[in-house]
C-alpha cells in the first residue's frame, strides 16, 4: 500500500516531482561533471604528452655503460633502448645547438619522431632534426622539404665542455656531415616547448663515437619499458642496488608530472572542499523544497492515518518516495553530467579528448543525493510522524487565520505580509539565505583569487621566484638554453626592428649574457651557505665555481646604478690596469629559498679576481683567463628583483661594459634583449612577442611570468576547470534559488486567494513577491560580499608577508573583487525576479 501511494505521489504530483528532481539533477551534474572533467582533462593531457614526447616507463640519464648493462639484466624489463651522449653540435652562424647521440632506431621511435631516410652507416653521416635545420636560417635548408634535405651536407662545430679533475675544458672541432635521415615531430610539440624555461632540445644521431674525434661525453641515456608497470618499485630498486639518484633515474617526466599534479594535495583538497560545499548547499536546498512538498502532503497523510493507515506504512511510503527521487534524480543527473562533461572538456581541451568515467564518479554522485535526501528525510519524517492526526489535517491552512487577518490591518499591509512570510518559518528563510551565501562567497573568493594571481603574475609580483626577479624588465628575448649556445647565438635583427616599432614598448635594452664561465678562487673564500648549495647541486670542483657574465651598455649601467651599495659604477674609465666590473655576490639558494646566500664571504671593493670565460677563437672556442677589478658590489635587492637573476646563475655574476665583453669573448652581436612595456597587460605583450618570434623556435621569451610557462598548459587547464566549476555552481545557485523561492510563493496559494478576493491587484501581488524575493537575495549578497572581501584581503596580507620575508620590494595591492561581486549581484537580482516571473501564471489564474 505504502509503495503504491509513493508511486502515485511521484507520478501524479508533477509540479512537486519536477521541482525536487531539478534540484537533485543539478547537484549531481555539478559533482559528477567537475570530477569527470578534472580526471578526463588530466588523462587527455597525459595522452597528449605521451603522444608528443614519448611513451615509455622509465628514463635513465647520464650514466656509464656498466650501469646500462646492470639494468638490462633485470627480469622486469620488457624492452630497453639506449644511446650514447657524444657531444653537442653548434652552427656557428645561428648559434643553434643540437645534442648528438649514437644512432638507435628503438630509442628514436620511443620519442615519437617521424623518421625519413636511413640510419648512418659511415662516420661522416648524420640523422638530424628538421626543426634544427630550419632554425639555422640557411637557404639550402629553408627552401627544401624533409625528403629534399636528405643527401645535403652540413658543417657543425662539435663541442664538449668537460670537467676533468675539477678543471673545465672545451673540446671542439669543425666537421662536415652528410644528412642521410631526417627526424621531425608535430608542430604542436615545438609550440609547447618553444617558450618553456628549458626550451626545445634538438637532436642529431651519428653512427657511434668513431664519428667524432674530440673527447666524447662518455655517458648514456636509456628508455625502459617494464613488464608489470610497477615504476616506483623498479626505480627504488635500481637506486638501492646501483647507487643512483632521482635525477639519474626517473619515471616518464612529462606524464609523471601530470600524474603528480592530478594527485597534488592542494588540488585534491580543493576538490574535497568543493564536494563538501556542494553537499551542504544541496542538502539545504533539498531540505527546503522537500519540506514544502511534505507540508502540502500533510493533510492527505492526516486523512490516511484517520482512515486507519499505520505509522509504519506511512513511513514506508515516505521512504519509498525518497528513494524514487534518489534513483531517478541521480540517474538523470549522471546522464546530463556526461553530456556537460564532454562539452566542457571539448571547450577547455581540444587535443584528443579522453572522457574518463570511473565507478567512483557514479558512487560519488549517488552519495551526494543519498546524503542530501537522507538528512532531509530524517529531520522531516520525524516531525511528520510525531504530529497528531488532527494537527496534520489542520496544516492545510497556509497561515493561521488570526495571524493573517492581523497583517492586513493598517497602512503597511504589504510590508506586514512580507515580514510575516519571512519570519513565519524562520528556519527555512535562514537556510535559503545561508545556501546562497555559501555559494556566492566561494565564487567571489575563488575567482577573485584567480584574477588576483594572474594580474600580479603579469606585474612580476606573483610570477614565481624567476619572474619576480626581473624588476623593471618586463620581458626578455634570448636563445633557448637547450637549443642554442650563448657565445654564437644572436637575437635576429628583424625581431628587434619589429619590437622597436611597437607602440606599447617604452624601451628595449640590447645586451649580452653568457653562461659556462667560472670564477677561480679558493674554496675557503666561499660562504658556508654557498658551499651547502653547491653540495646540494653535487658540484664537483674545488677551484672553479659558476659565474654568469653580463655585458651592459652605458645606459643600462646608469639605470642600475642605484643597486650598487659598495664602490662605484664602471661608466668612467678607472685606471686599474685590469677589466673593471660590478660584482653580484648574492645567489638564490633552494635550501633556504632566498637570495640571502653570499658567494664570496670576504669580498670587498678593490679586490682582484681571476675568471675564465669562453672566447671565440678562429673556428672554435677556448677558455680565456682574465683578471677583473671589483669597482662596485651590487646589493641583495638587485639579485632578488632585477634582470632575472634567479634563472641566470647558480653563483656569482659580473657585469662588464659591453665593449669589454666583446673584447674578452669575441662575440659582437647581442644575444639578449630586455623589454620594458608601457602597458601592464603583459599577457597581450607576450602574445605579440610570440607572434613576432613564431618562426624562430629556438628563440624564447622570458621575463615576468616565465616560471609560469613550466606549468602553463596545466595551470591554464586547471584555471579553466575552476571557471567551469564556478559557472556550474552559479548555475545551481540560480536554478535552486529560483526553485526554492518560487516554491515558497506557490505554497501560499490560500493566502494569495484571499488577497485576490479582498481586492489586491495582480500588479501589487507581483510587486510584493518581487520585493520579498529580492530581500532574500540582498541579505545573502551583503553577507557573502563582506565575508569574501575579508577572506580575499587576509590572503593578500599573508602573501605580502611571505614576499617581505623573502627580500622582495614589490607587494600586492589590497583590493575588493568588484567584478566577481558584480556578477553575484546580477545573479541574485535575476534569482529574485525570475522566481516571480515563473510564478505569475499561477497568480493570474487566481
Amino acid at each position: 500500500m505504502g509503495i503504491k501511494l509513493a508511486l502515485r505521489y511521484f507520478i501524479n504530483k508533477k509540479k512537486n516531482t519536477y521541482t525536487l528532481l531539478a534540484s537533485i539533477v543539478v547537484a549531481v551534474v555539478l559533482i559528477f561533471s567537475v570530477r569527470v572533467i578534472f580526471s578526463s582533462g588530466f588523462d587527455s593531457q597525459i595522452k597528449e604528452a605521451l603522444d608528443l614526447n614519448g611513451n615509455y616507463d622509465v628514463f635513465v640519464n647520464d650514466v656509464n655503460k656498466n650501469v646500462i648493462d646492470s639494468i638490462k639484466s633485470d627480469s622486469n624489463i620488457k624492452n630497453i633502448y639506449y644511446t650514447e651522449n657524444l657531444c653537442y653540435g653548434v652552427d656557428k652562424k645561428s648559434g643553434v645547438k643540437i645534442c648528438i647521440n649514437s644512432f638507435d632506431q628503438g630509442y628514436i621511435n620511443t620519442f615519437k619522431y617521424r623518421f625519413l631516410g636511413r640510419k648512418p652507416v659511415k662516420k661522416d653521416e648524420i640523422v638530424i632534426e628538421k626543426e634544427a635545420l630550419s632554425q639555422m636560417g640557411k637557404r639550402e635548408f629553408n627552401d627544401k622539404s624533409a625528403d629534399e634535405l636528405i643527401g645535403t651536407e652540413i658543417n657543425l662545430m662539435l663541442l664538449n665542455n668537460i670537467n676533468e679533475d675539477g678543471i673545465h675544458k672545451f673540446y671542439n672541432e669543425s666537421k662536415k656531415f652528410k644528412i642521410v635521415g631526417i627526424i621531425e615531430k608535430p608542430q604542436k610539440y615545438y609550440e609547447q616547448h618553444r617558450n618553456s624555461i628549458a626550451g626545445i632540445e634538438a637532436r642529431g644521431f651519428v653512427l657511434n663515437d668513431s664519428s667524432i674525434s674530440i673527447k666524447p661525453l662518455s655517458s648514456f641515456d636509456s628508455v625502459i619499458f617494464l613488464r608489470n608497470g610497477q615504476t616506483n618499485r623498479f626505480i627504488g630498486k635500481m637506486i638501492d642496488e646501483l647507487k643512483l639518484d632521482n635525477e639519474t633515474i626517473y619515471e616518464n617526466i612529462e606524464s609523471s608530472y601530470l600524474k603528480s599534479l592530478k594527485e597534488h594535495p592542494t588540488i585534491k583538497m580543493d576538490n574535497l572542499k568543493n564536494t563538501i560545499l556542494l553537499l551542504l548547499v544541496s542538502t539545504m536546498v533539498i531540505y527546503n523544497i522537500f519540506s514544502i512538498i511534505l507540508s502540502e502532503m500533510l493533510p492527505e497523510i492526516g486523512i490516511l492515518r484517520a482512515l486507519g493507515m499505520k505509522k509504519k506504512a506511512i513511513k514506508l511510503m515516505l521512504i519509498t518516495y525518497s528513494l524514487l527521487f534518489i534513483l531517478v534524480g541521480t540517474t538523470l543527473g549522471i546522464a546530463f553530467g556526461v553530456f556537460v562533461s564532454y562539452m566542457s572538456l571539448k571547450f577547455i581541451y581540444e587535443y584528443n579528448t579522453v572522457l574518463s568515467i570511473g565507478m567512483e564518479n557514479i558512487i560519488q554522485s549517488f552519495f551526494v543525493s543519498i546524503v542530501a535526501i537522507s538528512i532531509s528525510s530524517i529531520i522531516l519524517f520525524s516531525k511528520i510522524l510525531k504530529l497528531e492526526i488532527v494537527d496534520a489535517i489542520r496544516n492545510s491552512k497556509a497561515k493561521k487565520d488570526t495571524k493573517f487577518r492581523k497583517t492586513l490591518t493598517g497602512n503597511s499591509a504589504i510590508l506586514n505580509l512580507i515580514k510575516m512570510n519571512i519570519f513565519d518559518d524562520l528556519a527555512k528563510s535562514i537556510i535559503t539565505i545561508l545556501a546562497m551565501t555559501l555559494v556566492s562567497t566561494v565564487f567571489i573568493v575563488s575567482l577573485g583569487k584567480q584574477e588576483m594571481n594572474e594580474k600580479n603574475s603579469q606585474l612580476g609580483i606573483l610570477s614565481g621566484v624567476s619572474g619576480m626577479s626581473y624588476g623593471e624588465v618586463d620581458k626578455k628575448i634570448y636563445g633557448s638554453d637547450r637549443a642554442s649556445f650563448d657565445l654564437f647565438y644572436s637575437v635576429d635583427k628583424s625581431i628587434i626592428k619589429r619590437i622597436d616599432k611597437m607602440d606599447e614598448i617604452e624601451s628595449i635594452d640590447k645586451c649580452f649574457n653568457l653562461k659556462n664561465s667560472y670564477i677561480l678562487i679558493s674554496k675557503d673564500r666561499l660562504s658556508n651557505d654557498y658551499k651547502d648549495e653547491l653540495n646540494r647541486l653535487k658540484y664537483d670542483s674545488s677551484t672553479e665555481f659558476p659565474l654568469y657574465v653580463r655585458g651592459y651598455s652605458d645606459k643600462m649601467l646608469v639605470d642600475r646604478k642605484r643597486f650598487i651599495h659598495e664602490g662605484n659604477n664602471i661608466l668612467s674609465e678607472q685606471k686599474t690596469g685590469y677589466i673593471n666590473c660590478i660584482l653580484v655576490n648574492n645567489a638564490y639558494s633552494r635550501l633556504n629559498h632566498s637570495f640571502d646566500t653570499t658567494v664570496i664571504k670576504d669580498l670587498k671593493v678593490g679586490d682582484l679576481l681571476e675568471v675564465k670565460i669562453p672566447h671565440r677563437e678562429n673556428d672554435g672556442i677556448v677558455y680565456k683567463k682574465e683578471k677583473i677589478y671589483v669597482c662596485g658590489i651590487m646589493n641583495k635587492e638587485y639579485s632578488a628583483s632585477q634582470d632575472g637573476n634567479r634563472g641566470a646563475t647558480r653563483g656569482a655574476q659580473v657585469i662588464l661594459k659591453e665593449e669589454d665583453y666583446r673584447r674578452i669573448t669575441g662575440q659582437s652581436e647581442y644575444n639578449t634583449v630586455f623589454i620594458k612595456s608601457t602597458n601592464s597587460n603583459l599577457t597581450k605583450l607576450d602574445k605579440t612577442l610570440n607572434d613576432i618570434t613564431d618562426k624562430h623556435s629556438f628563440t624564447t621569451i622570458g621575463g615576468k611570468g616565465e616560471e609560469d610557462k613550466f606549468v602553463d598548459n596545466q595551470q591554464r587547464f586547471y584555471n579553466n576547470i575552476n571557471i567551469i566549476y564556478q559557472i556550474i555552481t552559479i548555475g545551481i545557485l540560480l536554478i535552486q534559488g529560483i526553485v526554492v523561492i518560487r516554491s515558497k510563493i506557490l505554497v501560499r496559494y490560500r493566502e494569495l486567494y484571499i488577497l485576490k478576493n479582498i481586492g489586491m491587484s495582480y500588479k501589487k501581488m507581483k510587486r510584493m513577491f518581487v520585493f520579498e524575493s529580492e530581500l532574500y537575495c540582498v541579505s545573502a549578497f551583503v553577507v557573502s560580499s563582506i565575508i569574501a572581501c575579508t577572506i580575499h584581503n587576509v590572503g593578500i596580507l599573508k602573501l605580502n608577508n611571505i614576499l617581505k620575508s623573502a627580500g622582495y620590494n614589490r607587494f600586492i595591492q589590497y583590493e575588493i573583487p568588484l567584478f566577481q561581486i558584480a556578477i553575484i549581484f546580477v545573479v541574485f537580482v535575476l534569482i529574485g525576479y525570475i522566481s516571480v516571473v515563473l510564478s505569475q501564471s499561477k497568480l493570474k489564474k487566481l
